[in-house]
């Protein structure tokens, strides 16, 4: 549900997993799973919408900075 929520939108999934953490209804690293997993997902999203809109060269060239992003929350992921 995170990897979707995230394709367009990663507040309202984080809002809502930060909600429900506080009210102590999940746990720590589920919730900062669900954020990840909509970030990730939306970092996806965002470079097919930059090769479709722009061109695959556009593409190409944010891909190391959005890569970079997905790289750091997967570490720190793995680092729970």
């Amino acid at each position: 549900l995170a990897f979707a929520s995230g394709l367009t939108d990663v507040d309202a999934i984080t809002l809502s997993t930060l909600r429900l953490l506080t009210l102590g209804q999940t746990q720590d690293t589920a919730a900062i799973t669900a954020i990840v997993l909509a970030l990730w997902a939306n970092l996806l999203f965002r470079l097919g919408l930059t090769a479709i809109v722009g061109n695959r060269q556009l593409a190409w060239q944010c891909l190391p900075g959005l890569a970079s992003v997905g790289l750091g929350t997967g570490l720190g992921l793995a680092l729970l």
